[in-house]
C-alpha cells in the first residue's frame, strides 16, 4: 500500500470519529433543546396552574377571613366567589395533564369539596349570628329604652314618699311594694348590664361555658327581679305613647321575653360557630396539604423528567467524549504504527546512506527493502545505485594497482637523489660549525681589543691566531667547493 493511501486512510479514520464525536455533540444539543423546550412549556405550564391553584386557595381563605373580621360584606363575598373560579380553571386545566398524577388531582378535588362544604357552613353559621346580632342590638335599644322608664317609674314611686315626709309608713302597709318596685328597676339594669358583660367575653372566645352560664344566670335574675317588680301597683299604669296602647308591667313581660328569646338565641349561635370555624380550619389544612401535594408530584414528575433527559444528554456527552478519546487514541496508535513501520524503514535506510556517506558502507550489501510503497522504490534505486558504485570503484582499484608500480620506480629514483643532498647537507652541516666558530672567535677578537691598552701581548698573540684560524677557514671552504664539484 502507498504511503499516500496510508495517510489518507489515517485521516478517513480519525475525521469519521471525529463526524462520531460531533453528531453525539448535536443529538446533546438537540437534547438540551428539548428538556429546555420542556422547561419552558408543559413543565412551566403545569407550575403555573399549581401555583395558580394554591394562590386561589391562599386569596379565597384569606377573603374569608375578612369576611368573619368584617362582618360578611359583599365585597369578600365577590373575592370569595372570584378565588373559587381561579381554583376551577386551574383544576380543569390541570385535568388530563401527563404531568400531574390523577390519583393527586381527585384527591385535590376532594379536598375541594369538603372545605367549600365546611365554608359554606361557616359561612351560613357567621350569616345566622350576624342576623341573631342584629335582632339583638336592634331590639336591645327599645328595651333599654323600656328599662328606663321602669326604672324612672320605681323612682316616682320613692319620690311620692319624700313628698309626704310625715306620713307614717309601715313595710305591711305598703313601704315593701315601694322598694320593690324602686329596687328593682336598679336591679334590672344591672342584671342586663351583667348579660352583655358576660356577652362580650362569649364573643372573644373567653371561656365559653363560664360566659354562657353567666349569661343565663343574669337573665334568671332579671326575670325574678321582674316578676317581684311587675307584681306591684307601681306598673300597673299605661306605658308611655311611644309604646302603644298597653299597660307597663304587660310590655315590660313582653318585650323582656323577646330579649330572653333574642339573647338565648344569639348566644346560641356563637356557640356554634367555633365547632365550624374548627371543621372550616381542618377542611382548610387539608385543602392545602392536597395543593403542596399536587405541586409536590408535579415537581417530582417534571424532576424526573428533567433527570431523564440530563442522563440521556449525559450518556450522549459521555459518547461524545469517548468518541473523542478514541479519535486520539486512533491518531496516535496510527502515528505509532507509522512511526515503527515506516519510521523502521527510513531509519534503516537513513543509517545505510550514513554508513555510505562517511566512507565506512560495505558496498557488497543491499537494501533489499520489499513492498511497493515509495520507499521500497526508493531502496530498489539505492541499490542499483550501489550496484554500479561498486563496479566504478572495482575499476577504480585496476588503475590505482598501475599507479603503485610507477610510483615504486619513482620512489628508488626518489632515494638515490635523497642520497646525495644528505651528503651535501653533512658538509654543510661542517661549514656551519666553522662559521660558529669563527664567529666565537671574532667576538672573543673583540675583547681582546677593548682590553688592549691593558695587555698588548695579548692582542698580538690574538691577532696571530686569528690569522691562522682565517687561514684554516680559507682551506675549508675551498674544500667544500671541491666537494660540490663532485657531486
Amino acid at each position: 500500500m502507498l504511503l499516500r493511501t496510508r495517510i489518507l486512510l489515517n485521516n478517513a479514520v480519525v475525521v469519521g470519529l471525529m463526524l462520531v464525536a460531533g453528531g453525539a455533540g448535536v443529538v446533546v444539543h438537540s437534547t438540551m433543546a428539548d428538556s429546555q423546550a420542556f422547561l419552558a412549556g408543559p413543565a412551566q405550564q403545569v407550575a403555573r396552574l399549581a401555583g395558580q391553584a394554591t394562590e386561589g386557595v391562599g386569596a379565597q381563605m384569606l377573603a374569608v377571613e375578612r369576611a368573619l373580621a368584617a362582618g360578611g360584606g359583599s365585597a369578600a363575598r365577590e373575592d370569595i366567589a372570584a378565588a373559587d373560579r381561579v381554583v376551577d380553571e386551574s383544576l380543569d386545566a390541570l385535568t388530563g395533564h401527563t404531568l400531574v398524577d390523577a390519583a393527586v388531582l381527585r384527591d385535590l378535588r376532594a379536598a375541594v369539596d369538603g372545605y367549600r362544604a365546611r365554608l359554606e357552613q361557616l359561612l351560613e353559621a357567621h350569616t345566622s349570628m350576624l342576623e341573631a346580632k342584629r335582632l339583638l342590638d336592634e331590639h336591645t335599644v327599645g328595651f333599654n329604652e323600656l328599662s328606663t322608664v321602669i326604672e324612672a317609674a320605681g323612682d316616682g314611686a320613692v319620690e311620692v314618699l319624700e313628698q309626704d315626709p310625715d306620713r307614717q309608713h309601715s313595710w305591711g302597709g305598703g313601704l315593701s311594694q315601694v322598694w320593690e318596685a324602686a329596687d328593682g328597676g336598679m336591679e334590672n339594669r344591672i342584671a342586663l348590664l351583667a348579660q352583655y358583660l358576660a356577652l362580650g367575653r362569649l364573643e372573644a372566645g373567653i371561656d365559653p361555658q363560664a360566659s354562657h352560664e353567666a349569661i343565663v344566670a343574669a337573665l334568671a335574675e332579671q326575670r325574678e327581679t321582674a316578676a317581684r317588680m311587675l307584681a306591684t301597683p307601681t306598673f300597673e299604669v299605661a306605658a308611655p305613647a311611644a309604646f302603644g296602647d298597653v299597660k307597663l308591667s304587660d310590655l315590660y313581660r313582653r318585650e323582656f321575653a323577646t330579649h330572653e328569646q333574642l339573647m338565648l338565641a344569639y348566644t346560641g349561635v356563637i356557640e356554634r360557630l367555633p365547632p365550624r370555624r374548627r371543621a372550616y380550619g381542618e377542611a382548610a389544612v387539608a385543602l392545602r396539604s392536597a395543593v403542596d401535594r399536587l405541586e409536590q408530584a408535579s415537581t417530582a414528575k417534571v424532576a424526573a423528567a428533567v433527570a431523564d433527559s440530563v442522563a440521556a444528554a449525559d450518556g450522549l456527552r459521555t459518547t461524545m467524549l469517548a468518541s473523542m478519546l478514541f479519535a486520539v487514541a486512533a491518531a496516535i496508535g496510527l502515528g505509532m504504527w507509522f512511526r515503527q513501520n515506516l519510521g523502521g524503514r527510513l531509519s534503516a535506510l537513513g543509517a545505510r546512506m550514513q554508513a555510505i556517506a562517511e566512507g565506512d558502507g560495505d558496498l557488497t550489501k543491499r537494501l533489499g527493502m520489499g513492498g511497493v510503497d515509495e520507499l521500497a522504490v526508493a531502496a530498489a534505486h539505492c541499490d542499483r545505485f550501489l550496484e554500479r558504485m561498486d563496479r566504478t570503484i572495482g575499476e577504480l582499484l585496476v588503475v590505482a594497482g598501475a599507479i603503485d608500480r610507477n610510483t615504486a620506480s619513482l620512489r628508488e629514483n626518489a632515494n638515490e637523489l635523497s642520497d646525495g643532498a644528505s651528503q651535501q647537507a653533512a658538509a654543510l652541516q661542517e661549514i656551519s660549525a666553522t662559521m660558529e666558530e669563527l664567529a666565537a672567535s671574532a667576538t672573543e677578537n673583540a675583547d681582546h681589543v677593548r682590553s688592549a691598552s691593558d695587555n698588548s701581548r695579548t692582542a698580538t698573540e690574538s691577532a696571530r691566531t686569528g690569522t691562522e684560524r682565517t687561514r684554516q677557514l680559507t682551506t675549508a671552504v675551498e674544500q667544500i667547493q671541491a666537494g660540490s664539484v663532485e657531486v
